[in-house]
């Protein structure tokens, strides 16, 4: 048992340590940001990481993210936005809120034409249906 407790606090300590060092390489990112696409990206990569420690800080950088991307006319950024928008709502059990973000980082993609993007956003909407007991819906976006 002693033995457990010993690497259990020797990996917290590490996992943390690794997770501290993240979130300073992205604040790193987005203060060297030269141009507003790098400073949306750097925002997005954010929100994506905050996603698992405190999904409120996620959406406070992706608002922002919104705002640039769509100042600047970067459209793969407002799909991210939509897209990672989508997966906070998922977290916060707000299905109808993530399933209209999904629809929105779908509708984006497929003007960009970028496949994977678009297969990200079925799956979202496939993980939201399914949450929803809508097993056909759910089907219909995994397929």
């Amino acid at each position: 048992m002693r033995k457990f407790l010993i690497l259990y606090l020797f990996s917290s300590l590490f996992f943390a340590q690794a997770n501290n060092q993240d979130t300073i390489t992205y604040f790193k990112n987005l203060r060297e940001a030269k141009d507003d696409t790098e400073k949306a990206n750097a925002l997005i990569k954010l929100a994506k990481h905050f996603l698992t420690v405190n999904v409120n800080r996620s959406f406070a950088y992706l608002k922002d993210a919104k705002t640039i991307s769509e100042s600047a006319g970067y459209t793969k950024g407002s799909a991210e936005v939509s897209f990672v928008m989508g997966d906070a709502h998922f977290l916060k059990l707000n299905y109808d809120a993530a399933e209209n973000n999904f629809t929105e980082a779908l509708v984006m993609y497929d003007k960009l034409k970028d496949e994977i993007g678009k297969g990200e956003a079925l799956a979202g909407l496939g993980k939201v249906a399914y949450n929803k007991n809508d097993a056909a819906a759910a089907l219909a976006h995994y397929g």
